[in-house]
C-alpha cells in the first residue's frame, strides 16, 4: 500500500532518457517511474533536446513535458555567442582551462527556468547532475534536490591515473560544494560518495542515499555447454579501457583453461575495440538487452575507473545471470561480493572465478539466484529511500541509506 505523500514534482535533465541506451539515462528514466509509481504527479524538462528525442520522449511519457529546444554552436545567435561558446568547449575538451561550474548552462535555459518557475508551482524540483544545479535558483518554496550521479571533485586526475581523458566531467573540490549549496537535499548513488557530500557541506545538507533500481526480468540460465561471457557498456571511456584491459591481460587466462570460452560485448563501446580479436564477437548496438543477456552464462564488468554505481553491475543481477566483477564495479554494494555476485581485480584471480563456474554449472545457478534476490531487496530498498523526499528536516541529518539489504549482502 502507498503511503507516500503526493507532490507535483519535476526533474530538469539534459540527458534525452529515451531511448534509455546508457546508465544515466535509464537512472532518470528509473527514478521518474518510481516517482510516477509512488503517486506523485512527475514532470520533466528536457535542455537542449533535439526534436527526435523530444517525440521518443512524449511518447513514452506523455504530455506531463516542459523541452527547452537544442540550439547547435554554429546557428547560436548572435553568431559571437556561438564562436565563444565554441572556444570554450573545445578549450575545456583539451584540458586548456578548467569548466566553470556553470558553463554548461546556455543563457535561454536560463530564461525558460524562469518563465517555467513563474507558470508551473512545483513541490519539489529534481536536478540531474550538479552542472545544472543553477536551475534550482529560479524556483522558490520548491523542496530542491540535486541527483548527483557521480563524484566530480577532482575526477579528471583520478581518470588520468589510467590515461583517460575527463576534463569535461571534473570540478574542483569548491565548485562542487558550491553546487551542492543550492539544494536542500542531495542524492548520492552510493554510500561512499553519500559519505562525501556529507562532509563537503560541513554535514548542514540532508543526504538520502539511492542507487539504481532495475528491472527484475530473471532470465534462464544459459545451456550447460555455453561458455559465453558478457560485458555490456556504452563508449564511455572508463567501459573501453577496462573491456580493452580484460581481453588483453585476463581473456587468454580464461581461455587456456577453458577454451571453448567466449566473450560477447554489446553496446556502443564496440565503437572503441579493434575487431577480429581471437575469442571476441563485437555484438555492437543491439536492440534487445534481454537478448544478449539470454546468451551469456556468465557477466563481467572488469571496469578499473569511475565513479558512482555501475548500472551494469545491478542489471546482471536482476537479470539472474552470475556476476563477477571488479572492486570498481561493484563500489557501493561491496559488501554483497561472494554471496550476490564474486569480486577481484586481479586478471588470474578473475579468470579463476570465470572457470569456476564455468566449470560448475550448479554454482553458477546458486550465484545467480542470491544475486536475483539481492536485486528484488535493493529495488524496495530504494523506493523506501524515495518515499521520505518530500519531507524537510528541521535539523541536519547524517547520510540516509537504505539501499544495502544486509541480510542479504552478508550471504
Amino acid at each position: 500500500m502507498n503511503t507516500t505523500e503526493a507532490s507535483r514534482i519535476l526533474v530538469i535533465s539534459h540527458l534525452p532518457i529515451m531511448p534509455a541506451t546508457a546508465g544515466n539515462r535509464i537512472r532518470v528514466w528509473a527514478l521518474m517511474n518510481n516517482l510516477r509509481a509512488l503517486g506523485h504527479d512527475v514532470w520533466f524538462m528536457g535542455l537542449g533536446l533535439k526534436p527526435d528525442e523530444e517525440q521518443a520522449i512524449r511518447k513514452a511519457w506523455g504530455d506531463n513535458l516542459h523541452i527547452v529546444p537544442h540550439v547547435s554552436v554554429r546557428h547560436a545567435k548572435p553568431r559571437l555567442n556561438g564562436l565563444k561558446r565554441w572556444m570554450l568547449d573545445r578549450a575545456v575538451g583539451e584540458g586548456w582551462i578548467k569548466p566553470d561550474l556553470d558553463y554548461r548552462i546556455w543563457p535561454h535555459w536560463e530564461e525558460a527556468f524562469k518563465k517555467l518557475a513563474a507558470r508551473q508551482k512545483f513541490d519539489i524540483v529534481i536536478v540531474e547532475y550538479v552542472f545544472y544545479s543553477k536551475a534550482l535558483l529560479y524556483f522558490e518554496g520548491a523542496i530542491k534536490v540535486i541527483d548527483t550521479h557521480d563524484v566530480f571533485t577532482d575526477r579528471a586526475q583520478k581518470m588520468a591515473a589510467r590515461n583517460i581523458k575527463s576534463h569535461y566531467w571534473s570540478l574542483s573540490r569548491q565548485d562542487e560544494a558550491r553546487a551542492l549549496e543550492r539544494a536542500d537535499a542531495i542524492i548520492a548513488i552510493q554510500k561512499h560518495e553519500a559519505a562525501f557530500f556529507d562532509e563537503l557541506t560541513g554535514h548542514k545538507k540532508r543526504v538520502l542515499v539511492v542507487g539504481h533500481t532495475v528491472a527484475l526480468r530473471p532470465l534462464p540460465a544459459a545451456d550447460p555447454a555455453s561458455q559465453n561471457l558478457l560485458f555490456v557498456g556504452t563508449s564511455y571511456a572508463a567501459n573501453v579501457d577496462g573491456i580493452r584491459n580484460f581481453i588483453e591481460n585476463t581473456l587468454p587466462l580464461v581461455r587456456q583453461k577453458c577454451p571453448g570460452v567466449k566473450l560477447l560485448v554489446a553496446g556502443s563501446v564496440c565503437g572503441g575495440l579493434k575487431p577480429g580479436t581471437p575469442g571476441v564477437e563485437l555484438m555492437g548496438v543491439v536492440d534487445s538487452l534481454d537478448d544478449a543477456y539470454r546468451q551469456a552464462a556468465i557477466i563481467v564488468n572488469p571496469v578499473l575507473a569511475g565513479t558512482g554505481l555501475k548500472t551494469k553491475t545491478v542489471e546482471a543481477l536482476g537479470h539472474a545471470k552470475p556476476l563477477v566483477t571488479t572492486a570498481c564495479g561493484a563500489e557501493g554494494i561491496e559488501d554483497a561480493a561472494g554471496s550476490a555476485f564474486l569480486m577481484a581485480d586481479e586478471p588470474a584471480a578473475i579468470a579463476g572465478h570465470l572457470c569456476r563456474l564455468i566449470q560448475d554449472p550448479p554454482a553458477a545457478a546458486a550465484l545467480a539466484a542470491r544475486g536475483f534476490a539481492f536485486a528484488t531487496a535493493w529495488n524496495e530498498a530504494q523506493l523506501e529511500v524515495l518515499r521520505h523526499l518530500h519531507e524537510r528536516p528541521h535539523t541536519p541529518a547524517p547520510p540516509q541509506s537504505l539501499s544495502e539489504p544486509q541480510s542479504l549482502a552478508r550471504g
